[in-house]
C-alpha cells in the first residue's frame, strides 16, 4: 500500500489518495472473491458496469492472466466478439 505523506499535502489531497487506495482494494478484493465476473462485482459494489470498468483503469488493476477460460482459448476479447457476430 503506497503511503500517504501528510508534509505539505492538503487534507483535501490527503482524503483523495486515501479513498482511491480504498477504493482499489475493495474492487480487487470483491473481483477476486467473484473470480473477476465484473458484471457480478458491479452488482455487489451497486456501482453500474461501466463505472467499474472506469474505475479497474484508473486504479491499474490488470486481471491475472490464468483468468481466460479453457474455452475461450487465448483469442482474448476480439475472438469473442467474433464468435458472437458469427452466430
Amino acid at each position: 500500500m503506497p503511503e500517504i505523506h501528510c508534509g505539505t499535502t492538503s487534507l483535501k489531497e490527503i482524503t483523495r489518495q486515501a479513498t482511491q487506495q480504498l477504493e482499489r482494494q475493495l474492487i480487487l478484493r470483491s473481483l477476486e472473491a467473484n473470480h473477476w465476473n465484473r458484471r457480478r462485482v458491479a452488482r455487489e459494489l451497486r456501482i453500474s458496469y461501466r463505472a467499474l470498468l472506469y474505475k479497474i483503469r484508473d486504479a491499474g488493476i490488470n486481471p491475472p492472466t490464468s483468468t481466460v477460460s479453457s474455452s475461450e482459448n487465448s483469442g482474448g476479447m476480439a475472438d469473442t466478439i467474433k464468435k458472437d457476430r458469427a452466430a
